[in-house]
């Protein structure tokens, strides 16, 4: 068993842990008195054995088997020979370290924490096995193949590899590595500091759970599936990251906003689902202004007006037009470098009326809202043209005072009409259509048509606003409203992606993973690629096409605001 081999399980075994696996009970980390009582970030997996048998039901496990037959890394000769190495290894061991072996008979939970010991963040993993005399072996061999490797590993010799117990652990030391480990009965401890790899062996674990940060957010939580938990800071961690590489006081976490976060992680089927809570007193002030003013969950029939799930769509039962001004303004200002005069901008929307003929800010969009909902049915791949102009899709918002809307609508129309000269009558761009279900309006412009672009838009019996991009949106969308097409939330894929999540929420959206990935393929050119890149760049993208959905819904409640993020395979 090479050092080279040994390096690269250590790499594997922290790796390996960020993959979800499963059942975290409530309250309890893997291996319980071996974490810092405030860490950076802990995720934690108490039981590897069920977690890797249930990953290996879902269709990530082929696709990451046929991701590491397809990629370049396949056909490097270090890359090929692994099985053999860990087989070796194993041999010498007793036991097997082959990932399914592995996960199921030999390591029973782990941990992956990080601290930040001078300054500097450290990663630490806590493995638990099985075998309480498997730690040891380990080390034991680490250490022989270290010596027998003598002056070969890069010019290290063995003299840099020490050994020494402490209040019973067995300590060995690889510092030109940067590794670190330490085994008493039936853990392993890998770090990649040792002033980390100490703390780790205080009994101070427990601490974690009472924290005042863990009872905050672990309160909207309640009921969450969970097969591993996450939790911590790690947007404190990011300055410390980028240190060396980037200016950190651009990332500084702002003070005055706590940026603890806890997460739960489930496998549900062929889904991964992960839930997080922020309280309101942990919420920017927009973001708190917007939380306490939203109406009660629901399951956002809005949604109903779409026939096709298209590349994305968006719902929203609390969507306020002049909040989402005041949220767009004060995030621009929170931005290092760009200068914002939230009162000047508003003062020149406000001087707009004359321009317009009507107060952009208070009669058009404090009018929108409180429901929204938008649908892409396709994104164009032609790399000439910009993206924006081969999106096609609609959008329907709700308008609060329908008669202020039209009379907006028909100053905007009244406008939209190119004045008379002395050759012709004045020409309006607006024209009228009639459908089999109804009436609407669309935009006859050349310029717009040459891009295969017809705005259409029509307000609703319910007092909608509908905007497509295209007659024939407009018209299948028409012809769903009244009954003679299905319904996105009649379409069974997508009843079983909304049934995996709470039945009730305020905002969800959601992304076609396959037809995202083919866009970025198509319009990736790697045709000046090499022949490795490309193959890369295909394997990646076969990989990330085993998710077949990505939506995320967000409800608020009275103590703050709860995420679902569903990745379905």
């Amino acid at each position: 068993m090479t050092l080279h081999t040994r390096l690269v399980l250590a790499g594997g075994l922290a790796l390996a842990t960020i993959l979800p696996l499963h059942d975290a009970s409530a309250h309890e980390l893997a291996v319980p008195g071996r974490s810092p009582a405030n860490p950076l970030a802990i995720l934690s997996v108490p039981d590897a054995t069920s977690a890797w048998e249930k990953l290996s039901q879902t269709p990530l496990r082929s696709a990451l088997d046929d991701f590491f037959t397809s990629s370049p890394a396949a056909s490097d000769p270090a890359f090929s020979s692994w099985n053999e190495q860990i087989k070796a290894a194993g041999e010498g061991l007793g036991f097997s370290l082959l990932p399914d072996d592995l996960f199921l008979h030999t390591i029973s939970g782990f941990d992956l924490y990080a601290i930040n010991p001078g300054g500097i963040p450290s990663i630490v993993g806590v493995f638990a096995f099985h075998d309480g005399t498997a730690p040891g072996k380990i080390l034991d061999q680490l250490k022989r193949e270290a010596r027998n490797a003598g002056g070969t590993s890069g010019g290290y010799t063995a003299d840099t590899v020490q050994e020494r117990d402490s209040n019973g652990r067995k300590i060995l030391e690889l510092p030109a590595f940067s590794l670190y480990f330490s085994s008493s009965a039936n853990i392993l401890i890998i770090s990649s500091d040792r002033s980390a790899l100490d703390s780790a062996a205080a009994d101070q674990g427990r601490v974690t759970f009472s924290a005042d940060f863990f009872d905050r957010f672990n309160a909207g939580l309640e009921g969450a599936p969970a097969d591993i938990w996450f939790f911590g800071e790690p947007l404190s961690m990011l300055p410390l990251a980028l240190r060396g590489w980037l200016n950190p006081e651009l990332f500084a976490p702002d003070p005055e906003i706590q940026r603890s976060s806890i997460a739960r992680i489930a496998i549900v089927e062929d889904s991964i689902l992960m839930t997080t809570f922020m309280p309101h007193q942990d919420m920017e002030i927009s973001q708190q202004r917007l939380a306490r003013a939203a109406p009660a969950s629901s399951t956002l029939p809005n949604l109903g007006s779409f026939h096709q799930p298209g590349v994305f769509h968006f719902a929203s039962n609390y969507f306020d037009g002049l909040a989402a001004l005041d949220t767009i303004l004060e995030n621009l200002t929170s931005v290092p470098g760009v200068t914002v005069d939230k009162v000047e901008v508003k003062n020149q929307i406000s001087g707009s009326t004359t321009l317009l003929g009507f107060d952009l800010q208070n009669d058009l969009l404090a009018n929108l809202g409180p429901k929204a909902a938008l649908l892409v049915t396709e994104i164009g791949t032609d790399p000439g043209r910009p993206v924006w102009s081969q999106a096609k899709g609609a959008l329907l918002m709700g308008v609060r005072d329908e008669i202020l809307f039209e009379e907006v609508l028909g100053i905007f129309e009244e406008s939209s009409s190119a004045p008379a000269t002395a050759t012709r009558e004045a020409v309006s761009f607006i024209k009228e259509a009639e459908s089999e279900h109804g009436d609407y309006k669309y935009f006859d412009v050349n310029i717009l048509a040459e891009l295969d672009l017809v705005p259409s838009y029509k307000m609703t019996s319910e007092g909608d606003f509908l905007v497509t991009t295209n007659r024939s949106i407009m018209e299948a969308i028409l012809a769903v409203r009244a009954g003679e097409k299905t319904s996105l939330l009649d379409l069974n894929d997508y009843k079983a992606t909304l049934g995996k999540l709470d039945d009730t929420r305020n905002i969800l959206y959601h992304l076609d993973t396959p037809k995202l990935l083919e866009i970025f393929r198509a319009t990736m050119d790697i045709r000046d690629k090499t022949e490795e890149d490309a193959r890369l760049t295909n394997a990646v993208i076969d990989l990330f096409k085993v998710l077949s959905g990505y939506t995320v819904s967000t409800k608020y409640t009275a103590d703050g605001r709860q995420i679902q993020y569903l990745l379905k395979m």
